[in-house]
Formats: structure tokens, sequence, C-alpha cells
């Protein structure tokens, strides 16, 4: 069994629900739910793939079992695809993944350089807005 490497480069994942909705709407509610469980297992591991048998120990899924049926639905409806080699894998969150990396890059490189400019106040030299007068009601 190979040795997965843990997924430190982005603990968290955003979560589509519309987009997510639109995927698993034509699916029971137990296909939902190992959807739902498989992608946050894949989730944990760096790239987001795993081999197949592996995903079936982590989910303590049993050979013909009910569960194993539901990873077969999921992979028959290209919701989950399993690779030439064995490895398990969501389209979707893959790209997900890689767009989240690369964003929390970018964001960590602009950090470095001082992160967003301060935003300039007017000069003393510069006449500001006349102030408004406020209407008042003395009772």
């Amino acid at each position: 069994m190979t040795k997965l490497e843990l997924n430190s480069r982005m603990p968290y994942m955003l979560m589509n629900w519309a987009e997510h909705d639109t995927r698993t709407a034509r699916l029971s509610l137990e296909e939902r739910g190992m959807f739902d469980v498989a992608r946050s297992a894949l989730w944990r591991v760096a790239g987001c793939k795993m081999p197949l048998d592996a995903l079936k120990l982590r989910l303590r899924v049993a050979a013909a079992s009910p569960q194993e049926a539901l990873l077969d639905t999921l992979v028959a409806l290209d919701l989950l695809t399993v690779d030439g080699t064995g490895w398990v894998y969501d389209d979707v969150q893959v790209r997900e993944f890689e767009a989240a990396v690369q964003k929390a890059e970018t964001n960590r490189e602009n950090g470095r350089r001082g992160g967003r400019p301060k935003r300039q106040e007017p000069s003393p030299s510069q006449p500001s807005a006349p102030a408004r007068e406020v209407d008042r009601a003395d009772f």
C-alpha cells in the first residue's frame, strides 16, 4: 500500500453549494452522503487522489457491501474517476484544489510585498468636502 502525503498546503475547502447541488441532484441520499464523505477523505491527501483500495480502507467499506455499491455508482456516474493505475479522484475537486493553492500562494506573495497599499488620505492642501448641515428637530 502506498503511503499518502497529507494535504498540508490547503487544510480548508471552499464549497460552492449551487455547483455541488447541481452535481448531486440525481443522487439518492445515501449516494450523496457517500460522495461527500469520499470527497472529504480525498481532500485530506495531497493532490486529492488516492488508490481506490486506500479510500475503501479509510471509509471502512467492506467488499460486496452496500457502501461498495454506492462507490461503484459514483464511479459509473462519473462523479468519481478511477484512472488506469487504480487511483480515485473527483475532477472538479482536483481543479478546485489547484485553484485554491494558487490563490493562497498569490496572497502569500502579496503579503510579503506589504499587502494591499494603504489608502491615501487627502493632504491638508486639498480642500475637503464641505460639511453638510444635519436637520435636527428640537422638541
